[in-house]
């Protein structure tokens, strides 16, 4: 077992919803992605293959005009690209730096409740990980965890659309930090061997 205690600040407020959204989104995307109907492989395929079949009727000859047209316009769209990707950079920078101010604004009213809350301890056992301060309590047992991440800059507990997080400076030193992500992930690794295990002994007669 291994406990840490800090107190949370309105930056780990925001960082802790930020992971959230974060959280949300890969679990969306993966939903997505996995409910894609096989119709639509299937046609995918039926067109490489009946395009395979029209370039190889069609000759060398016709491969290489194609071959030589593409690269012109390759060529003549790379200052396009490099344009494109600059303004996805400079997007992708601004949206970050907003989002925070953003939740600064939402989250304005959580001020008070970090101070009547006190330091935050997080334990993490054999059994599982337990959060406690003067107002709550929350504890989730490892088969109920989906992830545990060291970032460098937190150690992510992550529990469906919930996060436990613990930023570096709740640690007294970078090797503390890693020991405790270190054991989180036993415990993690040993519960879930554990569940697969018992899944597949047969039943008692």
């Amino acid at each position: 077992m291994m406990r840490v205690t800090f107190q949370p600040t309105m930056d780990d407020l925001i960082d802790l919803h930020l992971v959230a959204t974060w959280r949300r989104r890969r679990r969306l995307g993966r939903v997505r992605v996995n409910s894609r109907p096989r119709r639509s492989m299937l046609l995918l395929y039926l067109v490489l293959v009946g395009l395979t079949i029209a370039v190889g009727l069609a000759g060398t000859q016709f491969i290489d005009s194609v071959l030589s047209t593409l690269k012109s316009i390759v060529l003549s769209l790379i200052p396009t690209a490099i344009g494109v990707v600059v303004v996805l950079v400079a997007l992708y920078v601004w949206l970050r730096l907003t989002s925070r101010q953003r939740y600064r604004s939402v989250l304005a009213g959580s001020a008070a409740r970090l101070d009547r809350a006190g330091p935050l301890s997080v334990i993490v056992s054999e059994t599982g990980v337990e959060t406690t301060d003067a107002l709550s309590y929350f504890r989730a047992f490892w088969s109920g965890v989906d992830e545990v991440l060291d970032t460098g800059q937190a150690v992510l507990i992550l529990i469906g659309t919930m996060v436990v997080r613990c930023p570096q400076r709740a640690f007294a030193s970078p090797e503390e930090a890693r020991e405790f992500a270190q054991l989180a992930s036993r415990y993690f690794s040993e519960a879930n061997a554990a569940d697969a295990s018992r899944a597949e002994q047969p039943p008692a007669d």
